[in-house]
């Protein structure tokens, strides 16, 4: 993939050099201390969803692939990752070559080529190319807790929905006009997998196995499985009943012509020994909260969210893949 100066921002060589700075002060940065790092240097920015395109030969979307200004939820676990991925001996391999490797199916950056689908494509690859190393709720410690629910995705209907309804009207933020095509909707490279549908089989922990509320909700405290809970991890919010009741819950995604299970994700991680979550907050902007405060807050006011599915990052990241 190309690595030319048009991909990126000037924020996400600044901000990488900023996490490594910070990172020679400790004498062993482990994934949790470098996780805490970035994720701190990046708070309190603004979110903005979709912030980021192809570059200036990307297909449809020309803005900038790499970008620390704003963020959603997925831009920005993806750069987090890139940025903690970036190897200071290794100056060949950039932030910006791991973001690519991150948010992009081979061989291109292109428009459909983006990993869409977290529960699929990008977590796969990610494994395949180390940034992720697969489930934690896996090992048996959870085996009493963690529950397994079944989804059939629906690319052709979202391949039909995009071209027909989402991309001609589409205008990205920050720009004044509609996306402009480099050739016609029908004409754009499109990969094969998504002209079929596909089942898959997710895991997840129920919240009520990690918190407690009393029945006045003013008192939370910790659930049995609380004490599993890693330092540090990948972590993602599950839907597990895609139904007409809940999707009003799941604002824009409830115009998704397909269900999804990951409806949210951010980082699980570790500070002064509290477990907090990290995360760029729907409307608002990035911040970091102690877990079972984020947790409570998902009962109360996110019932479609069934529980949390836990991944692990790989770290120090491997060489990408070719």
């Amino acid at each position: 993939m190309a690595t030319s100066d048009n991909l990126a921002e000037p924020g996400l060589f600044n901000d990488t050099q900023a996490l490594h700075e910070r990172l020679r002060h400790i004498r062993t940065p482990d994934l949790n201390a470098a996780v805490s790092t970035a994720v701190s240097i990046l708070r309190g920015r603004p979110y903005l969803f979709d912030p980021c395109g192809e570059g200036l030969e990307g297909d449809i979307d020309k803005r900038a692939m790499g970008t620390t200004t704003t963020f959603d939820c997925f831009t920005f676990v993806n750069t987090v990752l890139a940025m903690i991925s970036q190897n200071q001996n290794d100056p060949l391999t950039t932030a910006l070559t791991h973001l690519q490797q991150l948010r992009y199916l081979e061989p291109t950056a292109k428009y459909f080529y983006r990993h869409h689908f977290a529960e699929t494509t990008w977590t796969e690859q990610n494994r395949k190319k180390n940034y992720l190393t697969g489930s934690l709720l896996s090992s048996t410690q959870w085996s009493s807790f963690r529950k397994t629910a079944t989804l059939s995705l629906d690319y052709p209907a979202w391949l039909q929905h995009q071209k027909e309804f989402f991309l001609p009207n589409h205008t990205p933020p920050n720009t004044a006009e509609h996306l402009q095509y480099a050739c016609d909707i029908e004409q754009l490279e499109v990969p094969s997998l998504y002209q079929e549908k596909r089942t898959i089989n997710f895991d997840y922990i129920p919240l009520d196995a990690l918190i407690k509320t009393s029945q006045d909700d003013q008192l939370v405290s910790t659930g049995p499985a609380w004490d599993l809970l890693p330092n540090c991890c990948l972590l993602q919010l599950i839907c597990d009943n895609w139904t007409d009741t809940q999707k009003h819950k799941l604002g824009r995604l409830q115009k998704s012509p397909t269900p999804l299970a990951i409806v949210h994700l951010g980082f699980l991680h570790t500070q002064n020994n509290v477990r907090c979550f990290s995360h760029a907050k729907i409307n608002q902007h990035t911040e970091t909260i102690p877990l079972i405060e984020y947790l409570h807050f998902l009962q109360q006011e996110a019932p479609h969210v069934s529980g949390i599915h836990l991944e692990g990052i790989g770290y120090p990241t491997q060489p990408p893949v070719s």
